[in-house]
């Protein structure tokens, strides 16, 4: 949330200013601090849960789960701090109708997945990583060319 509200501070302020190329310094600065937090905190978890699955349970059933699952944590994890940077560049830049719509669009896939996942697919706990981790991927891609 940190990153988010740096953007949220100091961007309006730098582009007020006409400082357009400190302002997308600064954007380039939070996405870079937003993956290194990202693989950090999704590298930590990964290990956590493969390394020390018996912490969580002693069912072989649901740690054979959360193995498989793991790769999707760490990827989510990855991608969420990035997204709370750019989410925060894009509140700064006031785009207020991009960020409910895109976020009602990536809402929306990760609702179709989890749902034919469930119903169709029986894809158990990968699926709800999946889904998370689709609508993650959209955000960043839908942010990254609003961006460019």
């Amino acid at each position: 949330e940190c990153l988010s509200q740096t953007a949220q501070t100091m961007i309006p302020s730098l582009l007020i200013a006409g400082a357009t190329a400190q302002a997308r310094k600064l954007v380039n600065t939070l996405c870079i601090v937003g993956i290194a937090l990202g693989v950090t905190t999704g590298g930590a978890a990964t290990l956590l849960v493969t390394g020390m699955p018996g912490l969580f349970t002693p069912d072989a059933a649901i740690v054979g789960e959360l193995f498989k699952a793991s790769p999707m944590l760490f990827l989510c994890l990855l991608l969420t701090a990035g997204n709370i940077a750019m989410d925060g560049v894009m509140v700064a830049r006031k785009s207020f109708r991009f960020i409910v719509l895109t976020t009602s669009c990536t809402l929306s896939i990760q609702a179709g997945i989890l749902y034919l996942g469930n119903h169709h697919f029986a894809w158990g706990i990968v699926g709800i990583w999946g889904a998370v981790l689709a609508r993650l991927i959209v955000y960043y891609l839908a942010v990254t060319v609003k961006l460019v």
